[in-house]
């Protein structure tokens, strides 16, 4: 992903793949900074809402462990 946003840097879809991965890896920082950029990039993607859902739930998970 970022090496396709050195050649991309205005892809919102890449940011947002980018910002699940990151979820993914627990690293909730990083997520969510590139949901917000995928969002200022294309403010119709409504997936991004879907994403900081799963942050959060994530992140909740994270804390009962």
């Amino acid at each position: 992903m970022t090496a396709g946003l050195k050649l991309q840097p205005e892809a919102a879809a890449l940011y947002l793949a980018r910002g699940v991965l990151y979820v993914q890896l627990a690293d909730y920082d990083h997520a969510e900074a590139d949901i917000e950029k995928a969002q200022e990039l294309d403010p119709q993607l409504s997936v991004s809402d879907a994403a900081r859902g799963m942050i959060a739930h994530q992140k909740m998970i994270w804390i009962r462990h």
